[in-house]
């Protein structure tokens, strides 16, 4: 085993006095494996255990020594705030140590955040924003961003502290504030002379925003060492960037820019693609997979099916937001959208890890609609050429499990796999899987749920203040809600989580939950994969006890049958069903029960009711730090009122 005492050349890079049990070994492993070109480390360790620090710290002397780049991808600002706030806490021990080694870090935001003009503001769309940028910038009128040649000593001072200090974006737009210049101007300055930069998924993955990334950093792939923070949303935000759809709204725009524009080359097909839609809708379905020849067949009929077509329709496109925009309006347009579209669509219909989907939903206004997507199912379409292209790349999540992250992504077999264990005392946590209760298809009825609500009540009576209690589908929360739910005797107030909050809404109830740990405590109901399930933290007294009320498989759609149907032929049944279906819903879970415990100091109990999460083929997927700490108890709810007492105390 390796000693848990630093390296002689990671030392000044780790900040703090002690170390966590196990942090050391694990921070020289990843730098070994790092020292060496194109090679790759998967980290799943806990909540608590530190692991910006312990990115930071092994691979900082190796940026230095091998002048390399450090991407560090993150989801929020947040987390990329926090990746600033290790690196500051670095560069002040270095100082401290009397060291000459500087470092520059910065914290980037996209152009929407990291701009003041209203005209660019006031777009969602970031190739519109893009592109808005770009004609103000040309016809200089953006006086932020001609203050960037105007005041070249403020410019020059704010890149030199760059150069040696890390700093978080939200400090560049203050300072840029001060003095009306352009922050998003000012990121892409300080970019080429920085050593770490936090950001967004998006600046790597999307192919469209990466070359350009690499252009201002003044690098390529084979100079930056990568780290994937959160890196089991990896593969969902490949697919997704890699997926692309249209609706019958976008088509009917598009006809219209056509007629508006005098495009008529484009009119029949136009008015096919809006008849094969509107004809779709017809049917009675909520998904229908779609045979891509068939589409193309059909729309042969009114125009000619080749990618110099949807070519020429781009660059059509491309004109008419230029017009647009000198106009001042949007630069948006419909053909150039289908054009993109429908190129693409070509393209995916060479590959097997692609699939066909037309869908039907419910606009804002609760009109029934459709739309066409084009779905990747397979994230190594989009992360081959980056692996094989970068220097080396860290992994790192609570939640994943190694073995099968590897394989999905498209890691190398040489790729090297750390589980860290738990660090949580038995005093800070407890699991509990409570015996003969499921959520099972065949076992789903009012009696399992009113079984399960007398776990449920006798959880939120010993809890301390806050409560967290999530299902693994709306079905199962509709369930409980009909079991009675709602007519639970308790002094602690009720929140529950509703599909269509929007994030404000959403945002304002989390707050007052959280501000029910002050007085008689608050009770959440929410569903496993949602964002407050995943993307919400409640450490200490914003939520004791978390509920898991079943195991969040997903819906069985149209769409999830594809995706198991791929994998079972990519990796056999078994492994395959494992990755496309059990894997997720199990890391599902695992987030969920991550809620309340966020540090070492927390202190939490975390109730499975479903008997699955301690059978062996189940239990194997769930997280280290949780599948070390479960109790199987049996299905009586004074034994589970027994345990809480134990561990919160009370009477």
């Amino acid at each position: 085993m390796i000693n848990s005492k630093l390296k002689p050349e990671i030392e000044p890079y780790f900040p703090y006095e002690k170390m966590r049990r196990k942090q050391g070994s694990a921070i020289n492993i990843i730098h070994d494996q790092l020292q060496n070109s194109k090679n790759h480390v998967v980290v799943s360790a806990p909540n608590g255990f530190g692991k910006t620090i312990l990115s930071l710290a092994a691979l900082l002397p190796i940026i230095k020594n091998k002048n390399k780049k450090l991407v560090y991808l993150v989801r929020t600002h947040k987390q990329g705030s926090r990746v600033m706030d290790e690196l500051r806490k670095i560069d002040t021990n270095i100082k401290k140590l009397g060291l000459s080694i500087d470092i520059g870090g910065f914290g980037l935001r996209g152009r929407h955040s990291m701009c003041f003009h209203p005209a660019v503001l006031n777009l969602k769309d970031p190739s519109s924003a893009h592109l808005t940028c770009s004609e103000l910038r040309k016809t200089n009128r953006c006086l932020f961003y001609n203050n960037i040649n105007r005041k070249t000593e403020r410019v020059d001072f704010l890149l030199s502290i760059l150069k040696i200090s890390p700093m978080d974006g939200s400090n560049l737009i203050d300072t840029c504030k001060d003095y009306d210049l352009c922050p998003y101007q000012m990121s892409k300055l300080a970019l080429n002379h920085v050593d770490v930069i936090a950001c967004n998924y998006q600046w790597i993955l999307n192919p469209f925003i990466r070359d350009g990334f690499l252009e201002t950093l003044n690098t390529s792939l084979e100079d930056i060492i990568l780290v994937i923070d959160e890196a089991h949303n990896l593969p969902d935000i490949a697919t997704e960037i890699a997926s692309s759809q249209i609706t019958l709204f976008t088509v009917k725009l598009f006809i219209e820019e056509v007629r508006d524009y005098r495009k008529s080359q484009y009119l029949q097909f136009g008015k096919k693609l809006l008849e094969i839609l509107e004809d779709l809708l017809q049917n009675d379905f909520e998904e229908l997979k779609i045979i891509p020849e068939y589409i193309v067949k059909k729309l042969q009929l009114s125009c000619n099916m080749r990618e110099k077509y949807f070519e020429k329709m781009i660059e059509i496109g491309k004109e008419i937001r230029k017009l647009k925009l000198m106009k001042g309006q949007k630069p948006q347009s419909s053909i150039y959208s289908l054009g993109l579209f429908w190129l693409m669509w070509l393209n995916a219909m060479k590959k097997d890890s692609y699939f066909f989907l037309a869908t039907k939903y419910e606009t804002r206004k609760g009109y029934e609609t459709i739309k066409l997507e084009i779905i990747s199912l397979d994230p190594r379409d989009l992360l081959k050429d980056i692996f094989n292209g970068i220097e080396g790349s860290l992994h790192m999540s609570g939640t994943i499990t190694p073995d099968a992250y590897v394989d999905t992504v498209g890691l190398p077999d040489s790729t090297a796999k750390l589980n860290l264990p738990s660090l949580w005392k038995d005093e800070n946590l407890k699991v509990l899987a409570i015996k003969g209760i499921t959520s099972k298809g065949t076992s789903r009825s009012l009696g399992m749920y009113k079984l399960m609500l007398e776990h449920i009540k006798m959880a939120i009576r010993f809890t301390p203040k806050n409560i967290g209690i999530f299902a693994a589908s709306y079905e199962i929360l509709n369930g409980l809600l009909k079991a009675g739910f709602k007519k639970i005797k308790t002094n602690k107030k009720m929140y529950m989580e509703k599909p269509g909050l929007t994030s404000i809404d959403n945002d304002k109830m989390i707050n007052n939950y959280k501000y029910e740990s002050k007085k008689n405590g608050g009770i959440l109901l929410g569903v496993c994969g949602g964002r407050n399930a995943e993307g919400e933290d409640f450490p200490g007294d914003f939520m004791n006890t978390v509920v898991i009320c079943g195991l969040p498989f997903a819906r069985p759609t149209v769409r999830i049958q594809a995706l198991i149907d791929y994998y079972v032929k990519l990796w056999g049944n078994e492994k395959g069903r494992d990755i496309a279906y059990n894997i997720p819903a199990l890391r599902r879970a695992n987030q969920a029960a991550g809620r309340p415990i966020r540090t070492l100091e927390d202190k939490g109990v975390i109730i499975l009711l479903d008997y699955r999460y301690a059978s062996s083929y189940f239990n194997k997927f769930l997280a280290n730090w949780l599948r070390e700490k479960i109790k199987v108890i049996d299905n009586s709810p004074d034994e589970l009122k027994k345990e809480l007492l134990l561990f919160y105390g009370g009477k």
